[in-house]
């Protein structure tokens, strides 16, 4: 049987300790950049409700990405340009269009539960790590 060696052991505690706090900030990374992402979508939703107010003849800013917009006219506001995806763009109705970023919303929120709850698998974990070294730390004070 061999010999316990408790600092041995709570160097090899501390650096599992550290990857999972690293992967645990990775997640909250990937849980803001979800958060932001619904909130693009949900902007961009609200977009298209309010284009019921608009008439066909009034002229707007249309962004040409990288900050960067131009003076446009208003022709259709029944019918929009949607991004499907590999470079692929449909012009859709703004009801189908509405439809379609809402399943994203979906597909995004069923995503963001499953790194909440990673998050939560790994906080525990680390709790427990808390207490392992917490356990070693006290034996070898005491040897």
């Amino acid at each position: 049987m061999p010999v316990k060696n408790p600092e041995r052991e709570m160097q090899a505690k501390y650096v599992q300790y550290q990857v999972l706090r690293q992967q645990l900030q990775a997640y909250a990374e990937e849980r803001n950049v979800i958060e932001q992402r619904l909130q693009e979508l949900n902007m961009t939703i609200d977009a298209l409700h309010k284009l019921e107010d608009v008439k066909s003849t009034n002229e707007m800013w249309s962004t040409l990405g990288s900050g960067t917009f131009i003076m446009s006219d208003i022709k259709d506001t029944e019918k929009v340009l949607i991004s499907l995806g590999a470079g692929v763009v449909s012009k859709e109705k703004k009801e189908r269009a509405i439809e379609i970023l809402q399943g994203r919303m979906e597909e995004i929120n069923t995503f963001g539960a499953q790194v909440v709850g990673e998050m939560n698998k790994m906080a525990s974990q680390l709790h427990a790590l808390e207490k392992d070294l917490e356990k070693l730390s006290h034996e070898a004070q005491n040897k």
